[in-house]
């Protein structure tokens, strides 16, 4: 099918004059803090509501549209499957986002949970919490290891780990590239 060269170079202006941001990203690209953990680190811990377990870090965006976590399967179930939550919330324990993941027995590595309506505004220099539980089943565990977040630690059992962080990412996808 032939193209005229008129409409491929106002098709060349036009896709010029979208600013990258506005390409779709996942939620789970772009720029943001994190600690990822060693994944020859063998801690991990069950997500088991009592568990307290959670991630208090530093923003360093004024948006955040995706949180990644690193899965493991501890307890593997043939045919099971369970919904995780993820909590993001102030310091003080104002909630700003909650979000649920099904997860099959057996999912193993980095898991996004997209940030509802696109995104979560915040402000930079704000200490935020990340907590993540199951429903009580203990087939999935969040990956540990030594401190690695100079602007956060790991929560067990709902205080502050300042040893450990677990291996988790926040990503602003509206980031311009290189920003």
């Amino acid at each position: 099918m032939s193209c005229p060269i008129l409409t491929r170079l106002a098709l060349g202006l036009l896709v010029a004059a979208v600013p990258p941001a506005a390409f779709a990203a996942g939620p789970c690209n772009g720029p943001g803090p994190g600690s990822r953990a060693d994944a020859r680190q063998a801690g991990w811990t069950n997500l088991v509501p009592e568990n307290g377990t959670g991630q208090a870090f530093t923003a360093t965006r004024a948006r955040i549209t995706g949180i990644e976590i690193f899965l493991v399967t501890g307890n593997p179930r043939e045919g099971a499957s369970d919904t995780l939550t993820l909590t993001l919330s102030t310091h003080r324990g104002d909630e700003l986002a909650e979000v649920e993941a099904t997860v099959e027995s057996g999912q193993a590595g980095w898991l996004c949970f997209p940030m509802p309506e696109g995104g979560v505004d915040v402000r930079r220099g704000e200490a935020l919490v990340v907590r993540v539980r199951d429903t009580g089943k203990v087939i999935f565990g969040w990956r540990y290891g030594d401190a690695a977040n100079p602007r956060g630690h790991a929560l067990m059992l709902n205080r502050a780990n300042p040893a450990a962080d677990f291996a988790f990412h926040v990503h602003d996808a509206t980031a311009q590239p290189g920003s």
